[in-house]
């Protein structure tokens, strides 16, 4: 973390002198590099910036693919900052790209019920996270089932069934903890406390 820290304002730089030299294949894959560190560290002005020249390069090679990453990621930067509309619109079109490709359409999902958590449309975000659940279980991926274990638990909780609000993030933190991922286990250890709150 401390050489991204580092390296940020030289990383900014090559994302967007890779668009202007026509290295269109770097200029989507660089910013999707870069994701994790926008997400702890939140410069989403930046983030937001070089997800917009992400998912130009990706249309410009006409590559359906990175385009429904640079997508999603571009629609993450924008709820961070929370425009969420813009968010959840970005990511429906995510949707409609894997699904045209015939890719699996599981983060898309995720991505969309967060949105949704976000925007108070908490039975929407349910059925969408349980879409993502299942495709979680269809693939075997369990960061996907993690995460959405995770985003539905708020709605359950708005809706004032806290039981199933818990169990979700108790499934949630299990998975977190056998895959060694400590932000994704402190993420939900914090929304744990604020439900058993509640």
């Amino acid at each position: 973390m401390d050489w991204y820290e580092t390296e940020f304002l030289n990383l900014l730089a090559a994302c967007r002198q890779a668009a202007e030299v026509g290295e269109h294949v770097v200029a989507w894959q660089l910013p999707i590099a870069l994701r994790s560190f926008f997400q702890l560290r939140r410069p989403t002005t930046d983030w937001v910036t070089v997800s917009e020249t992400a998912v130009a390069a990706a249309r410009h090679l006409g590559d359906a693919h990175a385009e429904a990453i640079t997508l999603r990621s571009l629609g993450a930067a924008l709820s961070y900052r929370g425009a969420y509309e813009e968010s959840l619109q970005l990511n429906r079109e995510a949707l409609a790209v894997s699904r045209k490709i015939g890719e699996d359409e599981g983060w898309c999902l995720n991505s969309i019920g967060d949105c949704l958590v976000s925007l108070g449309r908490f039975d929407e975000a349910i059925e969408q996270l349980g879409q993502a659940l299942i495709a979680a279980e269809r693939n075997g991926d369990a960061s996907l089932a993690a995460h959405s274990l995770e985003n539905i638990a708020p709605a359950y909780s708005a809706l004032e069934r806290y039981d199933r609000a818990i169990a979700s993030l108790q499934r949630s933190l299990t998975i977190f903890r056998d895959l060694g991922r400590a932000y994704g286990e402190a993420l939900v250890l914090d929304k744990l406390a604020d439900t058993e709150r509640s």
